[in-house]
């Protein structure tokens, strides 16, 4: 039980990661006006 457990907090830490990244990403990428298609 706690492999799987471990497996679900990594998957939930990736998730969150990548959340944040394109957040982060689309805001840099408004003030800098990289973003086109958006």
């Amino acid at each position: 039980m706690s492999y799987s457990f471990e497996y679900i907090d990594i998957i939930l830490l990736a998730m969150i990661a990548g959340f944040i990244f394109l957040r982060l990403r689309g805001i840099l990428g408004k003030k800098t006006g990289f973003e086109e298609d958006i």
